[in-house]
């Protein structure tokens, strides 16, 4: 297992490759990222990326093996309800092939 907590440098470029708009004031402004990578004996890898910015949430799931990926596609909806049941506001979930 690999997992990481950071602060995002001032100038952001999110994941489709676009700058963010918004000009952080202070440290607390500025996204919080969290990246965990798993190497699971039946599931194969899976990584999951998390980005905090102004208390809203984007999600990037990734993984390996077919079968896992499609599990975790099958389960995005309820995962989405949970996390929003749980009073965090969810910009985007992805689930995606790993590479």
């Amino acid at each position: 297992m690999n997992w990481d907590v950071y602060l995002q440098p001032r100038d952001v470029t999110d994941d489709d490759g676009t700058r963010s708009s918004t000009t952080p004031k202070a440290d607390e402004d500025r996204p919080i990222s969290s990246e965990m990578t798993l190497h699971l004996p039946h599931l194969g890898t899976v990584s999951a990326k998390l980005i905090l910015v102004d208390g809203r949430m984007r999600i990037n799931i990734q993984a390996d093996q077919a079968d896992t990926l499609d599990a975790l596609k099958n389960q995005r909806q309820s995962l989405a309800e949970a996390i929003v049941k749980n009073g965090q506001q969810l910009d985007a979930l992805t689930v995606v092939r790993y590479e």
